[in-house]
């Protein structure tokens, strides 16, 4: 059986060389062109069937261990979060530093027409608003599939931006990976609600449908 290190291309190569009209292979080894007619043509049967074989073996032990994925087109959305359990600790002698923790909610309104909620928790690092902030999101759909990921992001005076990466689904995005992102919408909004845009990049294995 061929490895994955061996030579795949040189295995393709092979078989279609083996389509190629006799009178235009240049290296027949180990037959012979003198050989008659029927010993040669049982010879490229066999050597045929054979390429065939470590073709299927190679294609078989590729699945084995690099599972196709199934790569959905972005999914953007809008969404709205608010903290519902938020700790807010001023460091001391340092004017407008802070560091906070928190629950946080939120909608999340999909572009093809889908809703889902949103439960993360977050954390920040910030001074007088800006800074960086991290934390964990899961967005659950009206069906009852979610997406799990991580963010990391920074709040800068042009604006705030953070990037996920998918940990997990389940449903339609059942062992889903992948990444996505965010960016703040400003507002007037004086309520502690927070407007942003996102999307997701998500991959599944190969036969489970992500939107």
């Amino acid at each position: 059986m061929p490895t994955l290190s061996e030579s795949f291309d040189d295995i393709i190569a092979k078989a279609k060389s083996l389509v190629s009209p006799p009178h235009r292979r240049r290296n027949i080894k180990p037959f012979d062109r003198a050989a008659p007619a029927p010993v040669l043509a049982d010879a490229y049967r066999k050597e045929e069937i054979t390429c065939v074989n470590q073709l299927l073996e190679c294609s078989s032990a590729r699945q084995r261990f690099s599972p196709c994925q199934r790569r959905s087109p972005p999914s953007k959305f809008k969404f709205v979060v608010m903290p519902t359990d938020l700790k807010v600790v001023q460091a001391p002698n340092i004017d407008g530093q802070v560091l906070s923790a928190g629950k946080y909610f939120g909608v999340a309104f999909f572009k093809d027409g889908r809703v889902a909620v949103k439960d993360f928790i977050g954390a920040g690092d910030l001074k007088n608003g800006l800074g960086l902030v991290r934390g964990y999101s899961t967005y659950t759909f009206e069906d009852g599939s979610s997406i799990t990921a991580s963010y990391v992001g920074e709040f800068k005076a042009t604006g705030a931006h953070g990037d996920y990466t998918i940990l997990s689904g389940t449903g339609l995005y059942d062992k889903a990976t992948g990444t996505g992102g965010w960016d703040a919408v400003p507002t007037k909004w004086t309520d502690g609600a927070v407007l942003l845009t996102g999307q997701f990049h998500v991959k599944t294995p190969e036969g489970v449908a992500a939107k």
